[in-house]
């Protein structure tokens, strides 16, 4: 066979010498067929320590080289590779291949494929930054000449009865800005010509994102602003924030998500809880690459952003400027500062504001 040297035969230029088995018995296939079998009682493997070489010109023979590059620019086999009881067809003959040798000739996975084996393997990290949806779950509160918004409520349609022998299943009812949600560029009035929750592209729905972590600051001082400033030096120590990506802001305000009156804060003054000052929201907005900014509070902008100028900067400059929301998020704790990849799921309703989010975060583990 040209190209396939005799045992104990050395490799020419750009090939390979592998310890392994070749056996050409006859059999009708057609050339270039991939068949995978169990090892063949006609086919004799040479012993593993007997040395075959297997050069360029062998595997051009079966697959051209603009298909298959030489050995030598693809990854490195190992050299003691044991038979492994798969066969391929040249020329209507059958090639039995070491295991170490089927890398020539099999494709790299593909990268979704790369990326299933890695969540199976535990190598990339689903991390859940959702708030559970229930009764309990905290609501904004606005002064009460304005309307307010829903509490999650269901009402239960049938359940194993007469209403429904066979099938549990309920209505609910909720405000769009409930729970852990999606943040629209129609929600503020600077953005009413803007984008609904429905026509957010889906592409936007998976960015990379920055986490940014003032737990001490916000344990210390409840009502602690994040400055442009803040944002600088991170960037200094860790890189720029992700083009197209999230910008989320720690504050350790998840553990008080239990309840309404720990979450809001709120006395005879408003609500105290961190978030952007109004400086921060408008770079944010304006001049940072992100697409959208992510809290742990019941809402982007902080419990006295009331008295802001311009009021509530967060929803003014961000749904003015065509960016998002997402808040009430949970765990940022597990994120590291860089690296992570946020999947956000809000429903598209038509028209729609806003919505109630499953937000994820896929996290490479080493």
């Amino acid at each position: 066979m040209e190209g396939v040297g005799e045992a104990g035969g050395e490799a020419e230029e750009g090939g390979a010498v592998l310890a392994g088995v070749l056996a050409v018995p006859a059999v009708p296939a057609a050339s270039g067929d991939f068949v995978e079998s169990p090892p063949d009682p006609d086919v004799q493997p040479v012993s593993p320590s007997t040395p075959t070489a297997i050069t360029d010109a062998a595997i051009a023979a079966v697959r051209p080289p603009d298909i298959v590059p030489p050995l030598h620019h693809r990854r490195p086999t190992q050299p003691d590779c044991e038979y492994h009881g798969t066969a391929f067809v040249m020329s209507g003959a059958m090639l039995s291949v070491p295991r170490c040798l089927m890398e020539v000739f099999m494709p790299e996975p593909s990268v979704l494929a790369s990326l299933v084996s890695a969540l199976r393997s535990g190598a990339i990290e689903v991390v859940d930054l959702t708030a559970p949806l229930s009764s309990t779950t905290p609501v904004l509160q606005l002064p009460p000449e304005f309307g307010q918004t829903a509490a999650f409520e269901l009402d239960e349609i049938s359940r194993y009865d007469d209403r429904g022998p066979a099938w549990y299943w309920n209505n609910f009812r909720s405000g769009e800005h409930t729970g852990t949600h999606f943040d629209a560029p129609n929600h503020w009035v600077t953005g009413k010509d803007l984008a609904d929750v429905a026509s957010v592209p889906v592409n936007r729905l998976v960015a990379p994102a920055a986490v940014l972590d003032f737990t001490a600051e916000a344990r210390e001082n409840p009502d602690f602003l994040v400055e442009v400033d803040h944002v600088k030096a991170w960037e200094a120590e860790h890189g720029p924030l992700p083009d197209g990506g999230w910008l989320l802001v720690r504050t350790g305000w998840d553990t008080r998500s239990h309840a309404q009156e720990p979450f809001l804060n709120a006395d005879e003054n408003g609500p105290h809880t961190p978030g952007l000052s109004a400086e921060c929201a408008r770079w944010v907005a304006q001049e940072s690459p992100v697409i959208g900014l992510g809290v742990e509070t019941v809402g982007t902008d902080a419990g006295g952003a009331h008295s802001f100028d311009p009021a509530f900067p967060c929803h003014s400059y961000l749904m003015g400027s065509d960016k998002y929301g997402l808040t009430q998020l949970q765990n940022l704790a597990a994120l590291p500062a860089t690296g992570s990849v946020v999947v956000a799921g809000p429903l598209p309703i038509v028209t729609g504001s806003g919505s109630p989010a499953r937000v994820l975060a896929l996290v490479e583990r080493s």
